[in-house]
């Protein structure tokens, strides 16, 4: 387990930090060219966000049951009753064969142990190309937000992308309070894939919390729509608010390489049938 204090030092070895200005406020040329250099590799500053998420100028909206709603109402409709507000399907169901990842044991804290059976139901990744054209079928919206996503860096590829339902209503649930991690580690990257950028929408309303290493909490905007990118190689964790139930989609873009090398990913988080083809 990494700690908070190993997490800030890593990421400001590596420059994943605020811009760095000398004692009159001005930056000094050395700094100033390796935090230029630093955005261009990792495509942007280590932390942006916004709230709803808009392609074209606009919030992206579709049509549901002949209403023009916005693209994330339309997603999160697929897994919440709108008027009741009960649930009606479980993330973890979303493909078929599996149900989300449960391998990922770096959540929780000293009092909450990993709960498999629980991020299983409440996690799905979601790489084959199948499931991909299928959901985007399926979900009316989910192309429209993945679009908006794709717009923001044109220089990276969509490689894959995971949803998410945090329950915090009684605190961490060891399932989907996320530690100090990198998402550019060789299980979240197949087949040679490289990880540069990741963006967190938050489909539902009220107060989330995310933060990168070094840098205060970044607290999600209040709507439905509200979104954060950020360089995937900084340390960043989920910060758990009591009380707060969100559902989210997280997108992860950079270079495809050779993704296509014949394995299986079926459970995510790295479980795959076949060996790296040589």
């Amino acid at each position: 387990m990494v700690s908070e204090k190993d997490a800030r030092d890593y990421n400001k070895n590596k420059g994943h930090c605020e811009p760095s200005r000398s004692y009159n406020g001005k930056m000094s040329q050395r700094l100033l060219a390796k935090e230029e250099d630093a955005e261009r590799i990792h495509h942007g500053k280590v932390m942006d966000q916004g709230d709803r998420l808009q392609l074209n100028g606009n919030p992206p909206v579709v049509l549901l049951n002949g209403i023009r709603i916005r693209a994330y109402v339309a997603v999160l409709a697929h897994f919440v009753d709108l008027e009741s507000g009960k649930d009606k399907l479980q993330v973890g169901d979303l493909i078929d064969g599996a149900k989300g990842f449960n391998l990922y044991t770096n959540v929780g804290d000293e009092s909450t142990a990993h709960n498999p059976e629980l991020q299983r139901k409440r996690t799905a990744r979601i790489q084959q190309p199948r499931d991909h054209c299928r959901l985007y079928t399926e979900i009316p919206g989910l192309i429209e937000i993945r679009m908006a996503v794709e717009a923001r860096h044109p220089g990276l590829s969509f490689l894959y992308m995971d949803f998410l339902m945090q329950d915090f209503t009684d605190g961490g649930d060891g399932a989907t309070d996320f530690r100090w991690h990198v998402d550019t580690d060789t299980a979240n990257n197949p087949g040679g894939a490289k990880i540069v950028r990741t963006v967190i929408v938050k489909l539902t309303e009220g107060v989330s919390k995310m933060q990168v290493a070094g840098l205060d909490e970044t607290v999600y905007g209040e709507c439905a729509g509200s979104w954060v990118d950020f360089r995937s190689a900084a340390y960043h964790r989920s910060v758990v608010v009591p009380g707060t139930k969100h559902y989210k989609l997280v997108f992860f873009l950079g270079h495809r390489e050779d993704i296509d090398d014949g394995r299986t990913w079926i459970d995510g988080a790295g479980n795959s049938s076949k060996k790296k083809k040589k």
